[in-house]
C-alpha cells in the first residue's frame, strides 16, 4: 500500500477517524493492528516474518538482560537473535547473488557449478526493519536500554507503518517511550510535512522517472549529453523520492502523536563527503557508525591506516545493504574512497565564500559520479556509458526535453523550500503576520502544484526495493 495510492488514502482515513475515537489506553493497540494490516496488505504471508522477528528479539532481549552475570548465555541469546534476523534478510536478499557469485568464483578456478536462481520475493521494508530489531538487541545487550517487558510496545516499534517500509531508522528508546501518550493531532506542521513530502514525490521524483528509465534501460542507447542530464535527474529523483517519502512519513506519524526524526538535511548543500552522510539517510548514517563503524574500532585506532580499514568496510557493507548488485558494493566503496581522501583535510578552516562553494560543488559532483553507479544495471553497463560519452559528441535525441527543463525549474523551488524549511515551521506565535501568511501562500502553492502537475498513478517509491 503506498502513500501515494488511493488504497491508502481510504485506509488511512479509516483508521484515524477510529483512532480519534479510542480511549487513550487502546490507541496502541489500534495502532499495531493498523500497522499489521498495512503490511499484510502487500503480503499476508510476509506479515508472519515481521511476528516472528519481534517475537525473538522479545524474547532474546528478555533473557540477555536476564542473565547479565553469565556472559556466556547472554552473548548466546544475542548471537541467536543476530544469526536469525541476519540469516533471513540473507536468503531473502542475498541468496542468489552469492550463490551465482561463487559459482562464478568456482568456474574461474575450473570446477564445473551450476546454481538455480529462486527469484524469491522480497519483504518490504526488511533491511529497514532487521536493522531496527538488530539496534534493540545490541543496546541491550550493551545495557544502553532495559528490555521491553511489554510486548505490544516492541511490535509496535518494529511494526510502526509510517516508517515500516522505508524508515527513518529509530531507536527503542527514542520511539517506545512515546507509545504511552498517544494523541492524535491536526496543525499546520502536520500540513506543512505532508504538502512537501508529497510535492517531492508527486511532481519532482515521479515526473522525472520516465526520462531517467529511459536514460538508463541497458536495452536501449541513449546520447552523452543525455546520460549527462540523466545523472543529474537521478540525482534529483532519488532525494527528492526517498526525502518525499520520509517528510510524509513525519507528517503521518505526528497525526497519530508520534514524532520522528528527520532522515534529511539539504544533502547536496555539503561541503564534505563526512557531512553529506551526516545529511543523507541520517538515521542509516547513525546506525553504520553506531553499530559497525565504532564497534570495528572507528578512529580510535592507533593508526590512520585502521581508521581507513574501518572507513572502507562500514561503507562497503552500507553499499551491500542496497541491494545484492556489485554496483551497490562499488557505490558504497566509493563513498569510502571518498571519506578517506578527505580525511586529512577535514580540520583545515577555509574562510573564502568562493573556496567554500568550489568545496560544495566538488563534492556534488562526485555524489552525482556515484549515483549513476547506484542507479545502472551493472558494472558493464557503466563502462559503456563512459565509453560514449567520453567519445561522443553532445546532442539530445529524446522527446521530453521541455518537461525535464520544467522539472529543473521545480526542482529549483524545491531548493527554496528546503532552505527555508525551519522559516516555514515557525509557530504562529513566533511569527509576524506577514511570516504567518506567506507560509500559508507557499503551502498553497505546492499544493496546487501537485494538482497540476502531480502524477496520480501511485509510482512505488525507489526504496521500498531496498
Amino acid at each position: 500500500m503506498l502513500f501515494n495510492s488511493f488504497a491508502f488514502f481510504i485506509f488511512f482515513g479509516v483508521f484515524w477517524l477510529v483512532y480519534r475515537l479510542l480511549p487513550p489506553s487502546y490507541r496502541k493497540y489500534g495502532l499495531l493492528i493498523a500497522s499489521y494490516f498495512f503490511y499484510a496488505f502487500w503480503n499476508p504471508a510476509y506479515g508472519l516474518l515481521l511476528i516472528g522477528s519481534t517475537t525473538l528479539d522479545y524474547v532474546c532481549s528478555l533473557q540477555i538482560e536476564k542473565h547479565q552475570t553469565n556472559v556466556h548465555l547472554k552473548k548466546l541469546f544475542l548471537l541467536l537473535s543476530l544469526t536469525v534476523n541476519l540469516g533471513v534478510l540473507i536468503f531473502f536478499k542475498y541468496i542468489d547473488f552469492l550463490g551465482q557469485n561463487i559459482i562464478s568464483l568456482a568456474q574461474i578456478i575450473g570446477l564445473e557449478a551450476d546454481w538455480v536462481t529462486l527469484n524469491l520475493i522480497l519483504p518490504l521494508g526488511i533491511s529497514f526493519y532487521t536493522f531496527q530489531t538488530i539496534s534493540y538487541t545490541l543496546d541491550v545487550y550493551w545495557g544502553r536500554i532495559q528490555a521491553e517487558r511489554n510486548f505490544i510496545n516492541l511490535a509496535l516499534y518494529v511494526s510502526f507503518f509510517p516508517q515500516l517500509i522505508a524508515g527513518p531508522i529509530e531507536r527503542a528508546k527514542y520511539l517506545i517511550p512515546q507509545f504511552e501518550k498517544l494523541r492524535p493531532q491536526f496543525n499546520s506542521e502536520i500540513i506543512f510535512w505532508l504538502t512537501l513530502g508529497f510535492f517531492k514525490k508527486m511532481v519532482v521524483a515521479d515526473n522525472l522517472a520516465p526520462f531517467v528509465d529511459r536514460v538508463f534501460n541497458a536495452q536501449l542507447t541513449a546520447s552523452s549529453f543525455e546520460y549527462i542530464l540523466g545523472a543529474y535527474a537521478f540525482t534529483i529523483q532519488i532525494y527528492a523520492d526517498f526525502s518525499g517519502y520520509s517528510d510524509i512519513a513525519v507528517g503521518l506519524a505526528l497525526m497519530v502523536g508520534i514524532r520522528l526524526h528527520q532522515n534529511f538535511r539539504q544533502p547536496y548543500f555539503a561541503a564534505s563527503f563526512q557531512e553529506f552522510w551526516q545529511r543523507w539517510h541520517i538515521s542509516l548514517s547513525n546506525w553504520l557508525r553506531d553499530y559497525l563503524y565504532i564497534p570495528l574500532g572507528g578512529n580510535r585506532s592507533s593508526h590512520r591506516l585502521f581508521t581507513y580499514r574501518n572507513l572502507l568496510i562500514t561503507m562497503l557493507l552500507g553499499g551491500l545493504w542496497h541491494g545484492a548488485n556489485w554496483t551497490f558494493v562499488v557505490w558504497g566503496g566509493l563513498h569510502g574512497l571518498y571519506l578517506i581522501l578527505e580525511r586529512p583535510f577535514l580540520h583545515v578552516t577555509i574562510k573564502a565564500f568562493w573556496i567554500r562553494l568550489l568545496k560544495r560543488i566538488c563534492v556534488f559532483q562526485g555524489v552525482v559520479l556515484a549515483f549513476v553507479i547506484f542507479r545502472i544495471e551493472s558494472l558493464h553497463h557503466f563502462k559503456e556509458i563512459v565509453s560514449l560519452v567520453g567519445s561522443s559528441t553532445l546532442y539530445f535525441q529524446y522527446t521530453s526535453l521541455p518537461s525535464v527543463g520544467l522539472l529543473f525549474a521545480f526542482v529549483s523551488f524545491l531548493i527554496d523550500i528546503a532552505i527555508t524549511k525551519q522559516w516555514l515551521l515557525i509557530t504562529p506565535k513566533q511569527s509576524s503576520a506577514k511570516q504567518y501568511w506567506t507560509r500559508y501562500i507557499v503551502l498553497l502553492g505546492l499544493f496546487w502544484t501537485i494538482l497540476f502537475f502531480g502524477v496520480f498513478q501511485g509510482a512505488q517509491f525507489i526504496y521500498f526495493q531496498f
